[in-house]
């Protein structure tokens, strides 16, 4: 187990070395004292585990910054030349520094803990997640390392969404795989009659952190070639209308960013946003089927009522993705503000491209495709659902049943 330890305090960072050896026998400790040392680590060696002090200097013996050690978080995490770690733990002494970093970690899905060289706590918990890390490692070695199943399905509703793709060709039976998730297997025939193996499964709740912490499960359970998303989305665009089908060549966290307070009390946020995109082949594949509109013609006929004046349109773009439910047309505006080129809102996409982004190889190829239930304003309400989840699922099947060019299946 490889461990990259970033801490400028001798005595906390000797504490933190000497747990990790009393619990895991066979451990490699690195150590960097600054943002600066901490970064040229990451860029040369991949780690199971980064500990990581929130408050540290930019270079090796400079005074502590109260910024460093978030900002060294983001190139951990999205930087192009670091090596991302598999897990991130966040160790701080302050309490301020905890209060104001909590929203963030919950934002990018990594542990927060507070040390105290008094109180035993912070052993426990490091000491547990670093088990955990290595039972996991050792465990590996039964996991398939090459793709074992094409497409892996992941909806963020069991009642809607994942009912939708469940109408599709062939799932069988629910497989439950001993934890809180049900899998659904089929087997889709291709325009080439090629069989495709198909995987879906419901999150147990709305959010990027269950979007996340799912499509993590299946890609380590199945490793699929393609991880998918179907599901319903906010549009955006006055051209979209209620079933129009929003495929993300991108996605990113509008919540992602800093809040500060003026001398006069005034809260303000000022984004940072990280894009996470699709594969560069996948996406010009999904180019011609915009451009084209190819098989929309074909979802709109499948529908089961003829309550809808046309077939719905294919829109590429961005994904915004966020926390909370909208329901508020001038935080859209804001949102837009960002990025002209955002084409939906939604709580989990950002999540779904973060699990495929920090896996292990073989890492699967990234689609998600929801459609326009709503436009997230004061109009805001249920009736469009499962029309949307039906667009989105039966897109899917489209895309993936007639798209020569992907050479999936046997």
């Amino acid at each position: 187990m490889n461990v990259l330890i970033i801490e400028d305090t001798d005595e906390k960072r000797n504490q933190v070395v000497l747990l990790l050896k009393e619990i895991i026998s066979e451990v490699i400790i690195d150590t960097a004292m600054s943002f600066r040392g901490g970064v040229a680590k990451l860029e040369s060696k991949a780690y199971d585990l980064l500990v990581l002090d929130m408050v540290l200097p930019i270079r090796d013996g400079d005074f502590p910054n109260a910024d460093a050690g978030s900002n060294l978080l983001s190139e951990a995490l999205y930087g192009n030349n670091c090596r991302r770690p598999s897990h991130i733990l966040c160790l701080t002494a302050y309490d301020e520094v905890a209060v104001s970093f909590r929203d963030e970690a919950e934002r990018k899905m990594v542990q927060l803990i507070l040390y105290d060289e008094v109180e035993s706590k912070w052993r426990s918990l490091l000491g547990e997640k670093a088990r955990q890390i290595a039972t996991r490692i050792k465990d590996a070695d039964s996991y398939p390392r090459e793709h074992g199943i094409d497409i892996a399905i992941i909806t963020s509703s069991p009642m809607v969404e994942l009912q939708e793709v469940l109408k599709l060709p062939d799932f069988s039976g629910e497989f439950h795989q001993d934890d809180v998730l049900f899998y659904y297997l089929s087997n889709w025939e291709t325009s080439q009659k090629r069989k495709i193996s198909v995987v879906a499964c419901a999150a147990p709740s709305m959010g990027m952190t269950a979007a996340c912490a799912t499509a993590s499960k299946l890609i380590e359970r199945w490793r699929p070639r393609y991880l998918v998303m179907t599901g319903i989305a906010a549009g955006t665009k006055a051209e979209q209308t209620s079933g129009d089908i929003l495929v993300a060549e991108a996605a990113f966290d509008y919540g992602s960013g800093k809040i500060t307070v003026t001398a006069q009390g005034e809260r303000i946020f000022t984004p940072s946003h990280s894009q996470l995109r699709i594969d560069a082949s996948l996406h010009a594949l999904l180019q011609r089927w915009e451009r084209d509109q190819f098989r929309t013609e074909n979802i709109w006929r499948a529908w089961y009522t003829n309550n809808r004046a046309k077939p719905p349109k294919v829109f590429m773009g961005l994904l915004a993705s966020g926390a909370a439910v909208i329901q508020d047309k001038n935080l859209v505006d804001e949102i837009l503000n960002t990025s002209r080129k955002v084409v939906g809102l939604d709580m989990e996409a950002f999540g779904v491209f973060q699990s495929a982004h920090l896996a292990t190889s073989p890492s699967p190829k990234v689609l998600i495709a929801k459609s326009v239930s709503d436009f997230a304003d004061n109009q805001k309400n249920d009736d469009w659902q499962q029309y949307a989840a039906f667009t989105s699922a039966r897109f899917i099947y489209e895309f993936f049943t007639q798209e020569s060019a992907l050479k999936i299946g046997r």
